[in-house]
């Protein structure tokens, strides 16, 4: 059987790298490459030779390094794993076409709209999908004549949940913007919507040229930024609303929204366009995306069956821990 390498950036955190080296691990036609930029990675240790660390995403030379690493192992398909290494590959797309490397994302026009929360809310705005009234301002009397408290205060740019604030009196919106100011974090502050107990995280998958390859709809239960809990039903109303948004916004890769139900009518408050967290519960459900797009990519064949997907089902989140002896750091390839 011809294996293909594939390389996944940002392994280490139990974060969405991880996620995708799971999902990838046991399938015989792929050979798995990992790295991280620091040695906190579970999969760094498991799989010593197709291994490395590298620098941070915001190096200046963390594009070559990645390509160098391609190059040396013969790795024609590159995963980002993480928020920022998915920005710089992204950016530098071209540089790794050039040496026939794939970066398995989604476009760049895609992830700059939405990885920014107030151009979310002007895009969805414009295609008049329902979204968190918002604002940048905590002066803006007009946003605030139209919502009462409680609020939610949020970076304009971030991710799982970091810096992320329900603040329900003016004393406290006061208290958080003067900190996450003072922290030179932009912010971008909504209308809270509904209750926890009606999130979803919904994923759809499209090719590289815009064409529908799958999709899946998850409620969910966060604990800290992660989804600790989801159940998998139909859903297929709430399906076919994320699909046409992935057709909307012109999705060429993965795509995750995230939103709730609030008298009986859908909000997305969070657009993510990359793998998400909870790729490894997809997974497990009859949904590799990660998997499906690769088939897409590599043999032009579109391997969703919705037959698959294991629906009347419940998912737990855990961590799994593991032991090194020390000399085993040293074996990991480093890039400086």
């Amino acid at each position: 059987m011809l294996k293909h390498n594939i390389l996944i950036t940002g392994t280490g955190g139990c974060g969405v790298g991880e996620g995708l080296y799971k999902s990838l691990h046991d399938l015989k036609e792929y050979d798995l490459y990992s790295c991280n930029s620091s040695d906190n990675s579970l999969f760094l240790f498991k799989e010593i030779k197709n291994s490395f660390i590298v620098p941070k995403a915001g190096a200046d030379n963390y594009s070559e390094i990645v390509l160098k690493i391609c190059n040396e192992y013969n790795i024609k398909i590159v995963i980002p794993g993480s928020e920022p290494e998915l920005v710089t590959l992204v950016n530098n797309r071209q540089l790794f076409e050039e040496q026939g490397v794939i970066i398995c994302a989604n476009s760049k026009e895609v992830i700059n709209t939405f990885d920014n929360k107030w151009e979310t809310f002007n895009r969805l705005n414009s295609f008049n999908i329902k979204t968190p009234d918002s604002t940048l301002s905590p002066n803006d009397g007009a946003f605030f004549e139209r919502n009462i408290f409680p609020l939610i205060v949020k970076p304009i740019i971030g991710n799982a949940s970091k810096n992320v604030f329900l603040v329900r009196t003016q004393e406290e919106l006061d208290c958080i913007c003067t900190y996450l100011s003072l922290k030179n974090i932009p912010i971008i502050i909504q209308e809270y919507i509904g209750t926890a107990e009606e999130e979803y995280t919904i994923s759809v998958l499209s090719d590289f040229s815009g064409n529908y390859l799958g999709s899946i709809v998850l409620k969910r239960v966060l604990a800290n930024g992660f989804s600790q809990f989801i159940e998998c039903e139909r859903f297929e109303k709430l399906d076919l609303v994320a699909q046409n948004i992935a057709l909307k916004v012109a999705s060429k890769g993965p795509l995750n929204i995230q939103c709730r139900i609030m008298n009986d009518e859908l909000y997305i408050f969070e657009i993510n366009p990359r793998f998400s967290g909870t790729t490894p519960f997809r997974t497990l459900l009859g949904f590799n995306e990660a998997n499906i797009l690769l088939k897409k990519v590599l043999n032009g064949q579109n391997a969703f069956n919705k037959n698959n997907i294991k629906y009347g089902s419940f998912g737990v989140r855990g961590f799994i821990e593991e032991v090194y002896s020390n000399d085993v750091k040293n074996k990991v390839k480093k890039y400086k």
